[in-house]
């Protein structure tokens, strides 16, 4: 393999595709094989009568039942299993809209932007769900991995102060052995923002090494998007599993 094959960086649709788990595609192939043979069983030939006047009463229907809110969330499974994160959003946003208080479905929404590279509209998702959080700590689920990734999303931006003082107000209290990493890092980032960009160029290095760790970090202790969208297509509330998960190390 030559160097330039070895060092070649993945496209963020490559990154997004590698880390779905293996075999969620098989599965759903068989789900769509079992769905066409029971709809050759159940649903009439077209070229039937029964089956024109099955066509004639569904497909005014078609358009309005792929687009119910309660189908969406298993749109968006699918869409994440399959690696593809812009038909995730597509499917996603409809249901925060129609549910606008449903403060896991706008957090994951926020991860999957963030995850596409969309890193402006992923900060306008975490940034509802902490005002929406006002009245509980932004150290609980879901505000405290908002927070998290709202850090995240600012230092991506290049607001590395705010980033480190949204660190420091989001340390998960289910999590306090993770706490010292948390302000290590915040500290970290503080001491960036104070450096001339000009006079370092290793500046940049430095906050993507800052924020990837806390970036795996969230992946290791709060559930994974694929995780939260099944949740919330089995019509579970995605919950925070505690400090049982991972801490930081």
């Amino acid at each position: 393999m030559t160097d330039e094959g070895r060092t070649r960086k993945l496209t963020r649709r490559e990154l997004f595709t590698s880390l779905r788990p293996q075999g969620l595609k098989q599965q759903a192939d068989r789900w769509r094989s079992g769905l066409a043979d029971s709809l050759d069983k159940y649903v009439p030939d077209n070229d039937s009568e029964a089956g024109k006047s099955f066509a004639g009463k569904t497909a005014s229907h078609t358009t309005r039942y792929s687009d119910a809110p309660e189908m969406l969330p298993g749109r968006t499974l699918e869409a994440i299993s399959l690696g593809q994160p812009d038909e995730a959003v597509a499917a996603l946003r409809p249901y925060v809209k129609h549910k606008p208080k449903d403060r896991e479905a706008r957090l994951l929404l926020g991860r999957i932007l963030y995850k596409d590279g969309a890193i402006v509209q992923s900060r306008v998702e975490f940034e509802r769900i902490l005002r929406e959080s006002h009245e509980d700590s932004l150290c609980r689920w879901p505000a405290s991995c908002a927070a998290l990734c709202l850090a995240c999303a600012l230092a991506r931006c290049g607001k590395l102060e705010k980033a480190s003082g949204m660190l420091l107000k989001a340390m998960d209290e289910d999590r306090p052995q993770a706490t010292a990493t948390l302000e290590r890092l915040a500290e970290a980032l503080g001491t960036l923002a104070r450096q001339d960009p000009a006079e370092d160029a290793s500046l940049d290095t430095a906050v993507d090494g800052l924020v990837a760790t806390l970036e795996n970090y969230i992946e290791a202790a709060y559930p994974t998007p694929m995780e939260m969208a099944a949740d919330l297509a089995a019509g579970e509330t995605p919950t925070n599993p505690g400090s049982t998960r991972a801490t930081a190390t």
